[in-house]
């Protein structure tokens, strides 16, 4: 999902940003799912039509992964790519 609230929010190589998630799962078969994302304080992202979960599904999250990919077939990677992180808080409502 690209930005849609605030599309000139940009990340700069070698400074630390602040980026913050808020997920809300769908009921499943439902688009009322919600996806949110701030950058540095400034909000990027908001979609509240999202569907995370399929008719029949669970609408329970149970992997949290980062994989961050380059570019695409053929592209190819300027400089040595790095990515740090300080702080990762996952908090859910049982």
């Amino acid at each position: 999902m690209p930005p849609n609230v605030t599309p000139g929010v940009t990340l700069q190589r070698g400074q630390w940003h602040k980026w913050e998630v808020l997920l809300v799962s769908n009921r499943p078969g439902s688009y009322d799912g919600i996806a949110r994302w701030w950058i540095d304080g400034v909000l990027a992202g908001d979609y509240s039509n999202v569907g995370y979960s399929a008719a029949g599904q669970a609408n329970v999250w149970e992997l949290v992964r980062w994989n961050p990919t380059w570019g695409g077939a053929g592209d190819v990677v300027p400089a040595n790519q790095t990515m740090r992180m300080d702080l990762v808080r996952i908090s859910g409502v049982p």
